[in-house]
């Protein structure tokens, strides 16, 4: 059996806990937040898919995004953004 994993990027604990819940349900592997909080930053990006909070301290989930497609290593990765705003500026940035 194939292990699949997400990279999960999102500072609050409690939706961290449900996100982490529903993928481990489903035998979904990831990383632990302080590892998965600079993904941009590696020097090797990994491959899998990310989960992407918007609103994270000191800098927002659209400008880890741009870091993300901007590196080639990293510029075809699926990522899935996550919010609790109730009107994403997502469209008119990324």
């Amino acid at each position: 059996m194939v292990k699949r994993s997400v990279l999960v990027v999102e500072d609050e604990e409690d939706i961290r806990e449900l996100i982490s819940y529903t993928l481990l349900k489903r035998g979904i592997r990831f990383p632990a937040w302080p590892r998965a909080r600079k993904p941009w930053r590696s020097p090797r990006p990994s491959r899998r898919p990310v989960l992407l909070d918007l609103m994270l301290p000191g800098v927002d989930g659209i400008t880890v995004c741009q870091r993300l497609r901007s590196t080639p290593a990293s510029s075809g990765v699926a990522i899935v953004m996550l919010t609790a705003k109730g009107k994403s500026p997502i469209s008119s940035r990324v």
